[in-house]
């Protein structure tokens, strides 16, 4: 592969906020919250509180995301 300097990309707030928005996605998929009935079943399971604010965070930052996206 070939190597490519990032920091470039790191600095694009653009980039930046899709890879934020990207990760918190991927971490909702790992706990099995990504659906509604996802979200019912970790409250069903009794998740410590701390997880479930968690979760409650990635999901605020996404709506806030998709309410304001970025100029194309």
């Amino acid at each position: 592969f070939c190597k490519t300097d990032s920091t470039h990309l790191l600095k694009n707030k653009m980039m930046s906020v899709k890879m934020k928005l990207d990760q918190k996605k991927l971490f909702l998929e790992k706990q099995k919250a990504d659906t509604y009935s996802g979200i019912l079943n970790c409250l069903s399971k009794k998740i410590p509180a701390e997880m479930m604010e968690k979760i409650v965070r990635h999901y605020v930052f996404i709506c806030q995301a998709e309410q304001n996206p970025s100029p194309k």
